[in-house]
């Protein structure tokens, strides 16, 4: 009889189950299966069954849908309309000798004008889950691993930050600085910080490769992450000799979007910001960045500074 009774009871157990994707789950009121939040749709993950969003790039927009062509545009002759008896003014219609009367119809009415997508300058742009950060770090060709601190997530080096070849892994971590998702966010951010740290010299010959990932991040014009490059780029001029010079040349790449935020200030009124600490305040971090390019920049980098942010005042010269 307790036999019966336990092979009962394993039937009601086992008939209990749900089948999800061909998996068994059984179900218990204990706990309850819930489905990782995603913030975006095609994240690109090798655990991932959608299509991975490789033909987008940053800054991708939809094409604008234009209308026909003007033939008279790409040749001599001009395309006129056969003139209609009706358009033609008639008698008492005229603006001659009747002021103030209005005219019956318009010889040539106006356009209707296009409504084009309304885009302001500091609105997010497209930022497609495709970093080359992310596919190595999900490949496991990353020097790293997820350390859970009670602070959040940290970065755990394999081998020790010193001895990491900054000419092919330091790219790598820049370009996952326009992630938002973690822990891809948290390891590209402090892996980065850890690079610098330990960079020294050796960041001179790197500083070319870091513009296109430092370019791509700015792109999105996204605060949270604008505010994680320019920190990384205060910290990059800072790290070794020479580096704020070789960074130079590459100002009109990184600063017309610095430009925008420059002035985008929170108006507290007679409040008080308790947060400063935290550096938070776009328009005083864009003023805090380009002087410390300034400093760090040569004797060449104030003109290059006011040719990209013309508002800028130099901490150097004074006119």
């Amino acid at each position: 009889m307790a036999a019966a009774a336990a092979s009962s009871a394993g039937s009601a157990r086992t008939s209990k189950q749900t089948i999800v994707n061909g998996l068994a789950f059984a179900r218990n009121s204990s706990y309850k299966i819930t489905q990782k939040e995603r913030h975006h749709k095609e994240s690109g993950s090798a655990f991932d069954a959608s299509r991975p969003a490789k033909s987008l790039r940053v800054r991708e927009h939809e094409a604008r849908k234009l209308g026909p062509s003007d033939a008279a545009a790409f040749s001599q002759h001009t395309k006129t309309a056969k003139p209609e008896p009706k358009k033609c003014l008639r008698a008492g219609t005229g603006m001659g000798g009747t002021v103030g009367k209005p005219r019956a119809e318009p010889l040539h009415a106006a356009a209707p004008p296009v409504a084009g997508p309304s885009v302001k300058a500091t609105t997010k742009r497209y930022n497609p889950p495709n970093t080359f950060f992310r596919k190595l770090f999900e490949r496991g060709d990353l020097p790293i691993r997820v350390k859970h601190t009670g602070s959040g997530i940290r970065v755990d080096w394999t081998k020790p930050a010193d001895k990491v070849d900054l000419h092919h892994f330091l790219p790598v971590f820049v370009s996952g600085l326009r992630e938002v998702e973690e822990p891809y966010m948290s390891l590209a951010q402090f892996g980065t910080q850890d690079l610098l740290a330990v960079g020294g010299d050796r960041l001179l010959p790197v500083v070319p490769q870091l513009v296109q990932p430092l370019r791509e991040a700015l792109a999105t014009r996204d605060p949270g992450i604008v505010r994680r490059v320019m920190l990384v780029m205060q910290r990059l001029v800072t790290c070794g000799d020479l580096v704020g010079e070789a960074l130079v040349p590459f100002y009109r790449q990184l600063l017309p979007v610095l430009s925008i935020f420059k002035s985008k200030h929170d108006d507290l009124g007679d409040a008080i910001d308790y947060g400063q600490r935290f550096r938070r305040s776009m328009g005083d971090l864009v003023q805090e960045t380009l002087e410390t390019l300034e400093l760090h920049g040569g004797p060449d980098a104030f003109i290059n500074l006011r040719y990209c942010v013309p508002s800028y005042e130099s901490v150097v010269y004074t006119v």
